[in-house]
């Protein structure tokens, strides 16, 4: 709110934010990529929060979300309270040259929901599940020698272990089923180019036939 020459108050326009908190690095960090519901969009959201939390096992405080990941201050100080409240996330207070900190760390109950949403969520976004890399982020590892800590017996491992291979065994099912559709799309396309190859001229309306034959024979199979 603003006054003008006549000494009326003013109010700035609709859609048009001021203040230093609605810059345009801020504009719009929270929103989702593509369509989907708001629920939706709170899950992706939980989820990278606690991605994050579960790469600083040691915790991380608000302001390094805020200022390393680009949160903005408002929304994720919102989004911590929530996780703590929901027991996905919990509290340590910390003290460092005088000042108190507040730092979230990832709980074994917050690990199982971000794994949860990881599957949930592997089908639309492949590159977060079937194609990571095979080895351990540094919060799978704290989580996973926490876990062995926890071990009383032999028996104790061996299932845990089990179960460890039994979530590989299928993603890696879930990978060749993909390379598979990959390979027989690639067969597709060496066969569209070797077409084009042998054309004497360009016949769009030929290529479009033949696309459209290669998407009802893929859809069929």
């Amino acid at each position: 709110m603003y006054k003008d020459k006549t000494n009326k108050k003013r109010y700035p326009p609709r859609g048009k934010p001021t203040g230093s908190h609605h810059s345009e690095g801020h504009r719009g960090m929270f929103k989702p990529l593509m369509s989907m519901s708001k629920e939706s969009f709170k899950e992706m959201r939980t989820y990278f929060v606690l991605k994050i939390l579960s790469d600083n096992p040691d915790g991380i405080t608000g302001y390094q979300l805020q200022e390393d990941y680009h949160f903005p201050r408002t929304n994720v100080l919102r989004v911590l309270d929530d996780l703590v409240e929901q027991k996905y996330v919990k509290i340590k207070k910390d003290e460092v040259d005088g000042r108190a900190n507040k730092l979230f760390i990832i709980t074994d109950t917050g690990m199982n929901y971000m794994d949860e949403l990881k599957e949930k969520w592997a089908d639309r976004f492949s590159m977060m599940s079937d194609t990571t890399m095979p080895y351990f982020s540094r919060g799978e590892k704290h989580m996973l020698l926490k876990r062995i800590d926890q071990l009383t017996s032999i028996e104790d491992a061996i299932d845990y272990f089990r179960g460890k291979r039994s979530k590989i065994k299928t993603k890696q099912s879930a990978i060749q089923e993909r390379l598979e559709i990959l390979e027989n799309r690639k067969e597709r396309l060496d066969d569209l180019i070797k077409f084009l190859e042998k054309s004497d001229k360009f016949d769009k309306a030929e290529l479009i036939e033949q696309v459209k034959d290669w998407w009802e024979t893929t859809n069929k199979e």
